[in-house]
């Protein structure tokens, strides 16, 4: 792939499903609050909130062999199935415009899956797998187009919470509750509904109703996330996770941000929590997006500048798929190109959901939309300190770590 290095606009932060559709209903749940994420019960005496340690110069990135090999899977996983029934009832103005009252039906099938947990941090069981409709196609498709098999993600709780949705690497959100938890292998009924206006004038009231079940996957083993790694990184990446960080998942300033997974330039799976002990600045880029390489060209520049003034600074730069596929997790090739061109020396990810599930709410709490670069400063302590939505200056992150120091 050919990094496209024509400077543009940046657009807005990413698509939502148009909200016609019937997956609509589960839109990100950016604004839950884990009450039980109470960072104040940190207690990490390594993590020097000064931020002003001994200088570390800026050295060429390079990638060693250190023999890393991937834990095993070892966690039983579950599979989750189900389907549903919608039933459209239309306005007499809708009807007036030849739109006639209808219905249709899907099956899911999906296996669980456990490395994104921040995505839907409320679920218990996270399942990705096919939606197919089986029934009702000429009704779906002169609304919501395509009727073909499509990717969902399916979640629940313990606590009989039900979130879905259409998007890979996209926030679930809930979608409605049940009764009561789901037992192995026992169908419990969902339903919900919701009221929509159309373009050409009239409304109509989706209902929905169905059932799911769950099961233990015989063959399907998940890989433990809480297993530290035992060797070091190929990039040579410090290795400070302190094992008492108590995230909150949809963080606001003070809160200690959650744990990620993220494969880096070469090739090597990253967390976050490693990184303790530092400034760190968490840029969400898109390689076409003109803003975002301006911040990449002075990169080093800055860290040279911090890490000189005497501050452990590290920019930790989250990367999409460019403007238009901004959630779709890019590729290694593309990383390493935009590394080599800019001359980075610090960690480029292949972002995964991460930065917009986790950051977008409080960026744009204010009202302002979403759209790249979006950066945050986190503290050595892993809390959040500040960010901002778009590009101006290097020196006013820098001002930010600055009035941060001992706070």
């Amino acid at each position: 792939m050919n990094l496209v290095l024509a400077l543009l606009a940046c657009a807005s932060g990413p698509e939502k499903d148009a909200p016609a559709d019937d997956t609509f209903v589960a839109v990100d749940d950016s604004a839950a609050d884990d009450s039980t994420g109470d960072d104040t019960s940190v207690d990490d005496s390594s993590a020097d909130d000064s931020g002003v340690v001994d200088t570390v110069p800026v050295d060429e990135l390079s990638c060693a062999d250190v023999g890393y090999t991937p834990p095993a899977a070892t966690l039983p996983g579950r599979s989750l199935t189900g389907q549903a029934t919608w039933w459209l009832d239309f306005d007499e103005t809708a009807e007036a415009n030849g739109y006639v009252d209808c219905f249709y039906s899907r099956s899911f099938e999906g296996l669980e899956y456990n490395d994104q947990p921040y995505l839907c941090p409320d679920c218990d069981v996270s399942a990705k797998g096919t939606a197919v409709m089986y029934e009702g196609a000429a009704c779906y498709e002169p609304l919501f187009g395509s009727s073909a098999d499509r990717t969902e993600y399916w979640g629940f709780s313990e606590d009989g919470r039900f979130f879905r949705t259409g998007t890979a690497n996209g926030a679930m959100g809930e979608l409605t509750t049940f009764a009561a938890p789901a037992a192995e292998g026992t169908p419990t009924t969902i339903a919900w509904e919701s009221d929509y206006t159309l373009t050409s004038g009239g409304a109509f009231n989706l209902r929905a109703e169905g059932t799911f079940s769950w099961g233990w996957a015989e063959g399907h083993l998940l890989v433990d996330q809480s297993v530290k790694r035992d060797v070091p990184y190929s990039a040579g990446w410090p290795q400070n996770d302190p094992g008492t960080h108590v995230p909150v998942d949809r963080p606001t300033l003070g809160d200690v941000v959650p744990d990620f997974t993220l494969s880096d330039q070469c090739g090597d799976p990253v967390r976050l929590w490693d990184f303790t002990g530092e400034w760190i600045i968490i840029d969400n880029s898109q390689h076409d997006c003109g803003p975002c390489q301006s911040m990449a060209s002075k990169e080093h520049d800055f860290l040279t500048k911090m890490r000189g003034e005497g501050y452990q600074v590290r920019v930790i730069t989250l990367m999409g798929n460019g403007l238009s596929d901004s959630l779709t997790t890019p590729s290694q090739e593309l990383l390493n190109e935009w590394t080599e061109y800019f001359g980075i020396t610090d960690p480029v990810l292949a972002d995964r959901g991460y930065a917009y599930a986790v950051f977008a709410p409080y960026l744009t709490a204010s009202g302002e939309g979403y759209g790249y670069p979006a950066w945050v400063l986190i503290g050595p302590d892993m809390t959040l300190r500040g960010g901002n939505i778009g590009f101006s200056s290097w020196e006013d992150v820098a001002e930010m770590i600055r009035d941060n120091v001992g706070g």
